[in-house]
């Protein structure tokens, strides 16, 4: 859960029509380390543009709704230059990246003022597990708009298919980066928005709505799902199919397991080999529960295109093997206890850990 300071709202409504706004969204870029460093900027800005057709206003990482996806390799050096035209405070989250806390790497405390740059260094361990990440704004009492308002992106350390069978290390790959944008309604009414911006609120897949992805029958994929947005729970399924997992929040898996759905609350990533079944197009979509917003519940559209059945090696072939050594900490030393309380002021949208 983000922390929110309603000053972040009011200087996003007045930036609606600001003439340095741009008018329309441009297309995620995939960032590739080279030779052992990965040396880019980020530009956060407000930028107006269509979700759905509808004219929004957002705050976004290099003019798109999702900021550029980081392709990185265990043991690589990353060099971020952060810089701020928004009208208020930011700063960057490294979400699941096994990194030093401190001075300019994953320092959640950074507080980059407007019109300033920071530079990050983030030095990646040599024996870093491969999986998907994602990176956010994370400054204190101003997380949750600009996550909300689209300041998040894609952060691959990449060797999980090396993990896999041969017959599945070079199968098709596809990232899914799931968020709802605008806001949530129920945000949206308790701080009376409806008067300072669109609501017209859609979930958004790498910055598109209800993309669409081809598969051939019997053909195996590699999917990252990723719900990198603030709040907003997901129930995935694809009809007539199966998910089987081979990492979980950017960690491969002891065992490979499977299931129909994958519940995935805020900030959740699952990586997973899909053996498309069936024929024609067919819906991924979010299935009804209790914190399900009321948007449009397609995520994409899975088109299984006509033709032959593939020969290759399906997912469940994987079933139950382990990707990794178990990691089981049931018999490790208990260095200490500790006893967390959380609480929550619900009406002013702060949340506590042992007050």
């Amino acid at each position: 859960m983000f922390a929110f300071d309603q000053s972040s709202q009011t200087a996003f409504a007045q930036n609606k029509t600001s003439p340095l706004a741009g008018m329309n969204f441009s297309k995620s870029v995939d960032v590739w380390s080279k030779d052992g460093v990965l040396n880019t900027t980020l530009v956060a800005e407000y930028k107006i543009g269509k979700v759905d057709n509808q004219t929004t206003t957002a705050m976004v990482y290099n003019g798109s709704l999702l900021g550029p996806t980081f392709h990185v390799f265990p043991g690589d050096r990353v060099e971020v230059n952060l810089v701020n035209n928004l009208n208020e405070s930011t700063n960057l989250h490294w979400h699941g990246l096994h990194v030093s806390p401190g001075n300019v790497s994953d320092n959640v405390l950074l507080d980059v003022p407007p019109g300033a740059t920071q530079h990050y260094v983030l030095d990646i361990p040599k024996d870093h597990d491969p999986g998907t990440l994602w990176y956010h704004s994370h400054l204190h009492k101003l997380s949750y708009a600009q996550v909300s308002s689209g300041l998040s992106g894609m952060f691959i350390v990449e060797g999980l298919e090396k993990l896999l069978p041969k017959s599945l290390q070079n199968v098709t790959q596809h990232t899914f980066a799931m968020k709802d944008f605008p806001f949530d309604q129920l945000f949206a009414k308790t701080y009376k928005l409806s008067n300072t911006m669109t609501m017209h609120e859609r979930l958004t897949v790498n910055g598109d709505v209800n993309p669409t992805i081809n598969i051939k029958p019997g053909e195996t994929q590699l999917w990252r799902l990723a719900n990198i947005g603030p709040e907003n729970e997901l129930t995935v399924q694809l009809p007539g199919n199966m998910f089987y997992i081979i990492a979980e929040d950017g960690s491969p898996v002891w065992s490979v397991w499977k299931n129909d759905t994958l519940f995935m609350s805020s900030g959740k990533r699952y990586d997973v080999l899909v053996t498309a079944n069936g024929s024609g197009p067919v819906e991924l979509v979010s299935a009804n529960n209790m914190f399900t917003a009321p948007y449009d519940r397609h995520i994409a559209t899975i088109n299984i295109e006509q033709g032959n059945q593939t020969n290759g090696t399906s997912a469940s072939d994987i079933l139950g093997i382990g990707l990794i050594p178990n990691r089981d900490l049931s018999n490790a030393t208990i260095a200490e206890h500790r006893v967390l309380n959380f609480s929550s002021n619900d009406r002013d949208w702060i949340y506590y850990i042992n007050r």
